[in-house]
């Protein structure tokens, strides 16, 4: 259903389902190295710039942080009211994710502490696909709409919205 690839040695994928995993893959050898169990369907799957972690967004509203190496979760973050259809990493740190969901909203998260910093509101559809690009985050939705959002460099819970704008 969804797929991304890691950089480093040694190529591998990571995959999603609706059979409720995200699998990690030797692309080189074609077998299964990990299995990520998760409680609904898998919609996004994103490697981390080291590729030690494995971010997915799922049908069962949460984001889901994976570590790789020891195939361990690492975090659950909830706070949706329906499905998270697309989660990304947001900076090189690696300590925020933002999430796009059904619910018509945006999340940014942070990872060091599993909070939501932030729910960007404004669409009026499904939010469908999200992505970053510096400071700069974009949100889609169902009915074709592009939201742009200005991220903070660093915030904390409570002092992200009046930071946030269209």
């Amino acid at each position: 259903f969804c797929l991304d690839l890691s950089g480093g040695e040694g190529l591998r994928a990571v995959t999603g389902s609706y059979d409720d995993t995200a699998r990690m893959w030797d692309v080189h050898e074609n077998r299964e190295l990990l299995s990520f169990q998760h409680h609904d369907s898998v919609l996004s799957v994103q490697f981390s710039s080291d590729s030690t972690k494995v971010l997915s967004g799922c049908a069962d509203h949460t984001a889901v942080l994976w570590d790789v190496r020891t195939g361990q979760l690492e975090a659950t973050l909830r706070g949706h009211r329906y499905v998270v259809e697309e989660a990304v990493f947001v900076d090189p740190s690696e300590r925020r994710i933002l999430t796009a969901s059904w619910d018509r909203t945006v999340k940014l998260w942070d990872l060091r502490q599993g909070t939501e910093l932030a729910t960007l509101s404004g669409h009026s559809a499904q939010v469908r696909c999200c992505a970053v690009s510096g400071e700069i985050a974009a949100s889609g939705d169902r009915d074709g709409a592009l939201k742009m959002w200005r991220l903070p460099p660093e915030c904390s819970v409570g002092k992200c919205n009046s930071s946030f704008g269209p």
